[in-house]
């Protein structure tokens, strides 16, 4: 590992006490990240970024400033902190400023894994070729990308709190092509050996395979089955459009007057949860404080929201750990994400729908329609086909669709037990199962 546990304390170290702030705050973020490119069968770029950050936030009374810098030598964070201060002087008071918070205990989530840090080109390659191979016996073309990465993030205040998180991600993106129809394979894990290189691309060859020559349907109310992919980018528009805290608190949130209401379904339960093994997870937030569960949704009724010093003191609620990095204008948002699995498989919900729609992505999602009631627009992409008596009939071309989220979350009637892992630690990771929901309403279609 790049940077190690002692070398990053210490610059947290070396930061606090450069500061003349009453209260004084450090983080620390370092990411490895190489980025194996391929196109039309062939694998043009290989990259590798190193980018490692401290950001400072400083508090003369409530007066707070926020600096930072990648320059992360001796000079470096003098200067950073410095002009925290100075940033800090120069503002009016921030009556929403609480001070920083006390250390707690954080629970270590074992998400680093050494083969991971060290997959090199060749192993990219080798994972790469595997996808150009499964296009080529198709006569397609594959696109896409593979990454490895490595990170640490470290957290400090001047009260006391000093936290350190090593992690590691792997991410494949591939998009086949036969020249009349795509396919789609994306697929996460903090393991790169838990990324099915091989199962993906099949999945995206056969889905473009299945796609060629769709047929036209009328725009309408359908039940349909939606693959893990489409679950997982409506649940990243719903992080910021329906769960934001700081939305709920000013009442520009659906759940600002239904916490405690039966939103969804009884099958649904939602969670943000930053201990599991099974995401990409950090125990901790941007204040060092440790992170708790949270079901947002439980048995569909909207149960929690997730808080930070600042919101948890105007909701009068417990800290419970969900921070984001100084200067970021929203509210506590979710980042590690799990819908409860279900019982069923895809096989079956396409066997016991009498007429419908598989659908295996959206895509150009706009959670901004009327976000009181979470209506969301998107189309369909990469594969989407008629059922008919339990059986796929035949693809149809893309359709456009605009349904309530939670109209469509209330209406889901089964729920797969498989579950796939989807983004980053970096970003919003999501852990989703594929559902069959009824009544999903399509409200235009395309010519392809």
């Amino acid at each position: 590992m790049r940077f190690e546990k002692t070398r990053v304390q210490g610059i947290l170290d070396e930061a606090i006490k450069a500061s003349e702030a009453d209260e004084t705050e450090v983080i620390f973020n370092a990411t490895e990240s190489s980025l194996t490119r391929f196109s039309e069968n062939r694998i043009h770029q290989n990259v590798m970024e190193l980018n490692a950050g401290v950001i400072v936030r400083a508090a003369v009374g409530k007066r707070v400033g926020v600096a930072n810098t990648n320059i992360i030598d001796g000079e470096g964070i003098k200067d950073v902190v410095r002009q925290a201060v100075e940033v800090a002087r120069a503002q009016g008071e921030k009556e929403d400023y609480y001070g920083l918070p006390e250390p707690k205990p954080v629970e270590e989530v074992n998400v680093f894994d050494p083969k991971t840090a060290e997959c090199d080109p060749g192993a990219r390659a080798s994972s790469v070729g595997k996808v150009i191979s499964a296009a080529k016996s198709s006569d397609m073309k594959a696109a896409g990308s593979f990454r490895t990465s490595e990170s640490v993030l470290a957290v400090a205040n001047s009260k006391g709190v000093m936290t350190f998180h090593p992690y590691t991600g792997a991410q494949l993106v591939t998009v086949v092509d036969s020249g009349i129809s795509t396919g789609y394979g994306e697929g996460s894990g903090w393991k790169v050996d838990d990324v099915d290189i091989e199962g993906l691309a099949e999945d995206a060859v056969r889905r473009a395979e299945m796609s060629k020559n769709p047929q036209d349907i009328e725009p309408g109310k359908y039940d349909v089955v939606l693959e893990h992919y489409c679950l997982s980018d409506v649940i990243r528009w719903m992080a910021f459009v329906v769960f934001d805290t700081k939305d709920v608190l000013e009442g520009r949130s659906l759940l600002s007057k239904r916490m405690g209401d039966k939103i969804m379904g009884d099958n649904i339960t939602i969670s943000d949860d930053g201990l599991s093994p099974n995401g990409i997870s950090i125990p901790f937030d941007f204040e060092g404080m440790p992170k708790e569960k949270v079901e947002m949704v439980k048995n569909g009724v909207a149960t929690e929201l997730l808080y930070d010093t600042t919101t948890s003191r105007q909701a009068n609620k417990p800290n419970n750990g969900h921070a984001l990095p100084p200067g970021y204008s929203g509210g506590p948002i979710p980042l590690d994400i799990f819908i409860e699995p279900g019982d069923s498989d895809i096989e079956t919900m396409i066997n016991s729908m009498e007429r419908g729609l598989y659908i295996t992505r959206f895509h150009y999602i706009n959670g901004y329609v009327e976000p009181m009631q979470a209506v969301f627009t998107g189309m369909t992409r990469d594969g989407t086909f008629w059922v008919e008596d339990g059986k796929i009939a035949y693809p149809v071309k893309n359709l456009r669709w605009t349904q309530s989220m939670l109209s469509a979350f209330s209406n889901v009637k089964m729920i797969s037990k498989e579950r796939r892992l989807f983004g980053s630690a970096d970003e919003i990771s999501i852990c989703t199962p594929a559902m069959y929901v009824k009544d999903f309403e399509f409200t235009g279609s395309t010519e392809h």
